[in-house]
């Protein structure tokens, strides 16, 4: 009987080890992988002119000491990449990350990462003083798309995944 009950809670803590962790705030989560990998983005989005984004946004850490990376999470390829993609915070001036983002394929998901590190450091910053933050696109058919997504709590999840102070 003793084996039997040291074996449950033996295999009941594998199990529970393997889970990521997730940190829920106001509107964003934080999740912490049990490798080191780190992201957090919005649980939901404010507007989307389709029925769901095409895309998750996710602020992305691979280990403890690499910066913040910025990234557009998708199922499949959502923009034209021959377009601009554009995005706002707050009624702020736009950004352009068509010229800052490249796109990696990881299994069946694309992910538009931005590259270019001083975009990455404005858009952190703005996201930390943000209420909301819109993309605007086209997608591969010519039409031109948009989503918004709220930033409360996203101050929080970048600290949660240690992208500490504005900009890292």
């Amino acid at each position: 009987m003793a084996v039997v009950l040291v074996l449950a809670l033996f295999f009941s803590a594998v199990a529970e080890a393997s889970e990521p962790i997730r940190i829920e705030h106001e509107n964003w989560m934080a999740v912490i992988e049990e490798d080191g990998r780190r992201h957090c983005g919005p649980r939901g989005y404010l507007f989307s002119n389709r029925k769901v984004p095409d895309f998750q946004l996710r602020v992305m850490r691979e280990k403890s000491q690499a910066p913040c990376r910025i990234g557009l999470v998708s199922p499949f390829r959502f923009l034209d990449p021959e377009r601009p993609v554009q995005v706002r915070i707050d009624g702020g001036p736009d950004l352009r990350l068509d010229v800052a983002a490249e796109s990696t394929g990881q299994g069946s998901i694309t992910i538009y990462t931005v590259t270019d590190a001083p975009t990455t450091k404005i858009l952190l910053r703005r996201i930390r003083a943000g209420a909301w933050i819109r993309f605007s696109y086209f997608d591969p058919v010519g039409q031109r798309s948009s989503a918004v997504f709220s930033l409360m709590g996203a101050s929080a999840a970048l600290e949660a995944i240690g992208c500490r102070g504005p900009g890292r």
